[in-house]
């Protein structure tokens, strides 16, 4: 059986009735809190991918002053919002940087409301220094709004290797973003259910995921597009 809950909990006694009746359960994309009778649980590592995006804005960020960031959130009821943001700040703590996050807002994942959320950015906040998106698609919607304004603020994201978000880089509308391999990480996912099957012995609870690195104009071959 393969699963993707909505909900952390609420499938946690399915699993538990399944693994009773030795049928082995995969997780995919999101977990549950108890995976004890998981077989294994496929999913991308979102806190990764949000430390390599700050991996990405340490490294241009200015060094002379405190750098003011705002963040284009996706809806809150995932938690994958507040993983990216765990992961993005981990990243920019470790390298030293100094920064303030000045504002935060969430969106429901679309280009128009990352092009509303960042026209408000700009408006309240003219001396930014980066934007960061936590999807491809509202950095796509950000773009807009940063040209509309005239302004030179630096755009990047997390949940790359899109058309669209490979466009953007290469024309200089976002300077980056991380790869992310939603097909690929299906394969994994069917991979891990045969071998549930087919080997008895395969342990319980594994995590598999895959590398993500950032995504700029000269690594933009290292992500395939993947939608």
């Amino acid at each position: 059986i393969c699963l993707a809950p909505l909900d952390s909990q609420a499938l946690v006694p399915v699993v538990r009735e399944a693994a009773a009746a030795k049928l082995p359960v995969v997780l995919y994309d999101s977990g549950l809190d108890d995976r004890t009778d998981v077989i294994s649980f496929v999913a991308t590592d979102n806190f990764k991918a949000g430390y390599v995006s700050g991996e990405m804005a340490a490294a241009i960020l200015p060094k002379d002053r405190t750098a003011k960031i705002a963040i284009v959130e996706g809806d809150p009821a995932y938690a994958v919002v507040k993983l990216d943001t765990d992961g993005f700040r981990a990243a920019l703590d470790k390298a030293g940087a100094n920064y303030q996050i000045v504002a935060a807002q969430p969106t429901n994942w679309t280009p128009d409301e990352g092009e509303a959320v960042c026209q408000n950015f700009l408006t309240a906040h003219e001396d930014l220094d980066l934007i960061f998106s936590q999807a491809d698609d509202m950095a796509i919607g950000c773009a807009r709004a940063i040209e509309a304004a005239g302004s030179d603020v630096t755009l990047i994201a997390t949940g790359g290797g899109s058309k669209l978000g490979a466009d953007a880089i290469m024309a200089g509308e976002m300077y980056g973003s991380v790869c992310t391999r939603p097909r690929y990480l299906g394969e994994l996912m069917f991979q891990a259910m045969y071998e549930a099957v087919t080997n008895p012995d395969t342990p319980k609870a594994r995590y598999v995921s895959y590398d993500m690195p950032q995504i700029t104009k000269d690594t933009i071959a290292d992500c395939p597009e993947q939608w």
